[in-house]
């Protein structure tokens, strides 16, 4: 995949390779969703949830913020 290690590093091929995994496990437990035009987090948790509680998993689960902007083709994951 291209990553280098060098000496200084903590965690050796190994321990990388492993956190990889793990992951992408979590990645697989959770639907992925491609965004369209228009949708919204907002958006997505009423039409998905019913609610706008999920908000806040959506953006745990993706690294995001409940204000980011979303692009049409991003993948997200859904809990």
């Amino acid at each position: 995949s291209g990553i280098k290690y060098k000496l200084s590093d903590p965690q050796g091929p190994e321990e990388a390779a492993q956190k990889e995994n793990e992951e992408a496990a979590s990645r697989a437990a959770h639907e992925s969703y491609v965004i369209q035009p228009g949708d919204t987090l907002f958006q997505i948790s009423m039409d998905r949830y019913g609610s706008v509680e999920a908000i806040a998993q959506i953006c745990a689960l993706n690294g995001i913020t409940a204000d980011q902007i979303i692009y049409p083709g991003e993948v997200i994951v859904l809990p």
